[in-house]
């Protein structure tokens, strides 16, 4: 339990010691989009290694080679716990923007740094919201920002891949970028299910081969959402 206190007293302290630097780079934002975002960046990515090593988490990374280098991706995973964000995030060395539920963009401050790092925040419930959420995704990969999206629309609680929904992919399908399958194992195990204490715990990553949305036929991408599933499903199989 004093692991759990100790993260989150460092998640606390990030948010008020840093609260100056974020006024400030807010307003950098609206001149230079790109250092802000790069700042923002390399401070969050510090935050949640801080964490991860306070949790003591041993994270296992295979596939990094896999990841395109010259373009923005949709990465796609399956999702068990903020642990998934927390231990994986400060690994993507380039812009990523994830796509949260709305309700972490009205915490003070820290719904601030997730814009910053190119967050955006989906009502599941709002499909025209939902729509928006797409289209403005869309726009960050044409700018050059990565995505991730967990497209089950929220964490399993049995461990187990739920279905994807197809609608995440539009994101992939309606700007032509690949789809990185990112199969995640073990993040559960770190406290859901052994709340409130902490648990050391190997957690396995592996980031798949991309799927390029060019070399798909129509009914390649009309079950595109169940293939990188099951693809998804495949790598998590393999793992320990």
């Amino acid at each position: 339990m004093l692991r759990a206190i100790l993260a989150l007293i460092e998640a606390v302290a990030f948010l008020i010691v840093t609260l100056p630097v974020l006024l400030i780079l807010m307003i950098i934002q609206h001149f230079n989009r790109k250092a802000a975002e790069r700042v923002s960046r390399s401070m969050v990515s510090f935050a949640l290694n801080l964490i991860g090593l306070t949790v003591s988490a041993h994270v296992h990374i295979k596939g990094m080679e896999n990841i395109p280098e010259q373009e923005p991706v949709l990465f796609i995973g399956n999702h068990l716990s903020i642990f998934d964000i927390i231990l994986v995030y400060p690994r993507l060395k380039r812009p990523v923007g994830y796509v949260a539920k709305k309700e972490l963009k009205h915490i003070p401050v820290f719904g601030a740094w997730m814009r910053l790092v190119e967050c955006t925040f989906l009502d599941r419930s709002d499909l025209k919201q939902a729509l928006l959420v797409i289209n403005e995704s869309i726009g960050k990969i044409k700018s050059g920002i990565s995505i991730f999206i967990f497209p089950e629309g929220t964490r399993s609680k049995t461990g187990e891949v739920a279905e994807f929904k197809a609608g995440s992919f539009k994101i992939a399908t309606r700007t032509g970028c690949p789809i990185v399958p990112v199969a995640i194992k073990h993040t559960n195990e770190i406290i859901r299910t052994h709340m409130p204490f902490i648990k050391t715990t190997d957690v396995y990553v592996e980031f798949g081969k991309p799927v390029e949305i060019s070399s798909l036929d129509r009914e390649g991408r009309k079950k595109l959402h169940e293939s990188v599933r099951e693809t998804i499903i495949s790598m998590q199989e393999k793992m320990p």
